[in-house]
């Protein structure tokens, strides 16, 4: 390693330790870098040398070695965030890893054993323990087992319990967790009974053992020392060969999730930051739990009797139509939806740097991100040519300076801070796709931090405006009704974005389950929109035949009042804002979907299922939960001895 290497990552690990991060953390943050000085090294170069090449041949030479992906992605994250601190302290210009990729080719599902195996393994060592003449070390394993087990504690969490931590007469652990974070889960009664014989019989006289100043750490050595992590690693191996902490805290969670228990209190006893990680450990949710869930906390299934069987007593539409109901791995393929993935280029590329865009813009799955990205790269790429550089098929790597005096000149301009955020977005991965291509050897967009938005009181629909807007839609949308009423009610019972109801068929809709498939994914419908789309079926049907055309022609569920003697129908998704509008003004389609979020939550929702409603990750479920304040305001009303006024006679209220 380089001598000036050496100084730079003992200066790194210094700044990761003044920012709170523990002894073992910092170490695990300056590995990665200390691999790369040594492959640098060998090749005579140091860190402020290297080039993107070097970067790729290091991970070549890694997997090389054997190192997974999963190994090597995190290797390139934690080089990347070296690369930046050296940019920002000592004046690097480049930075080598910013065209480095490790595709993902693993999944995130954590490793645990099953109930089973791991009720056998504890039994076992729980024997060994109460066996006559028992060997204190016997005893003292098998505490260590059964409490990992018992608390889903970490490994250094572990190693770092003292006997003051503990409190059997409670059944709680106060464990010092990662980021100086404190946490006090319930132990199992399993877990108690073990730490209690190995405190009453081995700790004793292995404490006794230390010739010097008395430990306090909970588990002690032969020589009645704390535990090292490799020693506690090497106990638990020694219960079972696949067996690990990790696992044993992987098993505490998984186990609990599939017994039912909420997220939330699996999420706290294991120190979690985000709810996401939780999640891992959640089984899918199935058809039939989100219809249960779906039924006793949205608005519309509370205090609902069962539905009807409407299809003796009166067929819904499409009944002996020619309407058959495919699950969605039958699906008709014949027709294709406008907002399907990849959109059609809307110009022909006349020059390469406009061929390479195309080139970038037909690596993007998601047809919503093609037409974001176009209009700002191009624009782009007219500033570049006004200022020279592109000119006849040459192009001249833009500065940092150069692309914040063009977010600049968008500020002036009056852009939105949404739209500047997004152009800087599209830049910087424009930039990384050429960087990665070999056009270009810096990505000056990468050092530009995006502005934050400014954050804003949201005001949340509450049931009552949600409740009264449906009953009036009658009298606010003229423009028909009926169709206003099954949009709203699709968007507020199934929490659907406007491009998903737009690409809805009538296919998609199965009267018998009272489900609705939305992208391969069945969703529960309640009785209010079962009757919302029974009406608009029929006229919908009508409005087609004054136009002479099949309804069996047109799969499209919604389509177009004024197009509907094109051949297309469907309605746009631009169009949903507007409906939505002559309803109430106060009305969005991103509004009304977030008012089905926060509205189960208020009645104690699953997040998970939740979660899983809006094919979305949990992290958009917190922020529901963020926005509703009902919770707090109902604890708040309930606790506070100034919640209300007291009531004089003849007081009011100026």
């Amino acid at each position: 390693m380089h001598e000036n290497d050496a100084k730079l990552i003992e200066a790194y690990r210094r700044k990761r330790r003044q920012e709170g991060k523990s002894k073992d953390n910092a170490s695990c943050l300056c590995r990665p870098v200390i691999q790369f000085s040594k492959f640098l090294a060998a090749r005579s170069k140091s860190l402020f040398t290297a080039e993107s090449p070097d970067c790729e041949d290091w991970l070549k030479s890694l997997t090389a070695k054997g190192t997974v992906d999963r190994s090597k992605s995190s290797k390139l994250s934690l080089l990347h965030v070296f690369y930046e601190w050296l940019i920002t302290t000592k004046g690097v210009a480049f930075d080598p890893t910013v065209f480095s990729h490790v595709p993902k080719t693993w999944t995130n599902e954590p490793r645990s054993m099953s109930k089973e195996k791991l009720k056998e393994i504890l039994e076992e060592a729980r024997a060994s323990a109460k066996v006559k003449g028992a060997s204190l070390l016997d005893i003292r394993d098998w505490a260590i087992d059964e409490l990992f087990y018992g608390c889903g504690a970490r490994v250094s969490e572990m190693a770092r319990l003292e006997v003051d931590d503990l409190s059997l007469e409670q059944g709680d652990v106060l464990i010092h967790g990662k980021g100086s974070k404190d946490r006090i889960p319930p132990i199992t009664d399993a877990a108690r009974v073990a730490v209690d014989f190995y405190l009453r019989n081995a700790r004793p006289t292995l404490e006794g053992r230390n010739k010097g100043q008395r430990d306090k750490a909970l588990f002690l050595s032969q020589l009645g020392r704390h535990l090292s992590l490799r020693e506690m690693r090497r106990i638990v191996k020694k219960a079972h060969p696949n067996l690990s902490p990790h696992i044993l805290r992987h098993s505490f969670a998984q186990h609990r999730a599939d017994a039912g228990e909420r997220i939330e209190n699996i999420q706290k006893d294991l120190g979690h930051a985000k709810l996401r990680t939780t999640m891992l450990y959640t089984p899918k949710v199935s058809f039939d739990q989100l219809q249960s869930e779906h039924r006793r906390c949205h608005p519309r299934g509370r205090n609902c009797a069962k539905l009807l069987d409407r299809r003796n007593a009166n067929p819904p539409p499409g009944e002996g139509r020619g309407f058959d109901h495919p699950s969605p791995s039958r699906r008709r393929s014949g027709v294709r939806s406008p907002f399907s993935r990849g959109a059609p280029m809307n110009r022909i590329p006349t020059t390469r740097v406009e061929q390479w865009i195309e080139d970038f813009l037909s690596t993007k799955q998601s047809a919503q991100t093609v037409l974001q990205y176009r209009p700002q790269l191009y624009k782009f790429l007219e500033w570049l040519r006004d200022r020279g550089f592109t000119a006849d098929d040459q192009f001249h790597t833009p500065t940092v300076q150069n692309i914040e005096e063009y977010l600049n000149e968008l500020y002036d301009g009056k852009v939105p801070l949404t739209m500047r955020r997004q152009a800087l977005v599209a830049i910087r991965s424009w930039f990384k796709f050429l960087g990665r291509n070999g056009h270009i050897k810096s990505n000056p967009a990468s050092r530009i931090k995006n502005q934050k938005l400014t954050k804003h009181l949201y005001r949340p629909l509450t049931e009552e405006q949600v409740q009264s807007t449906f009953a009036s839609i009658d009298n606010k949308n003229r423009d028909w009704p009926a169709r206003g009423r099954a949009i709203f009610e699709i968007i507020y019972e199934d929490a659907l974005i406007p491009k998903e109801v737009c690409a809805l068929n009538v296919a998609d809709i199965d009267w018998k389950r009272s489900a609705l498939s939305v992208g391969g994914k069945w969703l529960p419908m309640e009785e209010t929109l079962v009757n919302a789309l029974h009406i608009y079926l029929a006229e919908r049907d009508a409005q087609l035949a004054r136009h002479k055309i099949d309804p069996k022609a047109t799969p499209a569920l919604f389509i177009s009042k004024r197009a509907a003697w094109t051949a297309e129908r469907r309605l746009g998704p631009h169009n949903l804002g507007v409906i939505l509008k002559r309803i109430d003004p106060r009305f969005t389609p991103s509004k009304l979907r977030d008012a089905c979020g926060i509205h189960m939550l208020k009645y104690d929702a699953d997040p998970r299922i939740v979660a899983d409603l809006f094919r979305t990750g949990i992290d958009a479920i917190d922020r529901l939960l963020e926005m509703s304040s009902a919770k707090s305001r109902t604890r708040l009303m309930k606790s506070h001895p100034r919640a209300t006024l007291p009531q004089t006679k003849g007081a009011t209220i100026d």
